[in-house]
């Protein structure tokens, strides 16, 4: 009963990943993603998943979700930063390396972090000291402000959300 409970969870998350992908909900987009979910979690049941789900992983589900949704607004409003730079007459930038503290333990929660800052226009992820916990990021325009505020600015609520994904 359990990998059934599994199953399902893998063929509607799929479900709507699909559904958010298309970007239309019509019969042959549920039809077709009825379809690819299910061959999904065909594969993927035993493979990825070794465990049993528990109700605690939809709610990581969900913030795995909302951090999606975070990094697609971020990513907008940071491209458009940057290509008002790269199209003003008077390019002004200040390039630095930048030391962010962070809190968390999980490999998978470092990651993800340091991708989203790599994916996002005008920073990029340069190394993580384990001893320290410090992500160094060089930042295309760096601001002269505090530790809290630098980490507020680059790293913002994908912290937080990282630690209940994966943490």
């Amino acid at each position: 009963m359990k990998r059934v409970f599994n199953k399902i969870v893998i063929m509607l998350t799929s479900m709507i990943f699909y559904m958010i992908l298309a970007g239309a909900v019509t019969e042959l987009t549920i039809a077709t993603g009825l379809a690819i979910s299910s061959i999904v979690t065909a594969i993927f049941d035993g493979i990825v998943i070794q465990r049993i789900f528990s109700p605690k992983d939809i709610i990581r589900i969900v913030h795995a979700v909302e951090y999606l949704l975070r990094f697609i607004v971020v990513e907008i409003a940071e491209h458009i930063k940057v290509t008002k730079i790269i199209m003003s007459r008077r390019i002004s930038v200040n390039p630095a390396v930048v030391g962010i503290p962070l809190e968390l333990k999980s490999d998978y929660a470092i990651s993800a972090i340091a991708l989203t800052i790599t994916n996002t226009p005008g920073t990029i992820a340069v190394d993580f000291d384990r001893g320290k916990g410090v992500l160094y990021v060089h930042w295309l325009i760096a601001k002269r402000k505090s530790t809290a505020e630098i980490k507020k600015e680059i790293v913002g609520r994908f912290e937080e959300l990282a630690k209940k994904v994966f943490d």
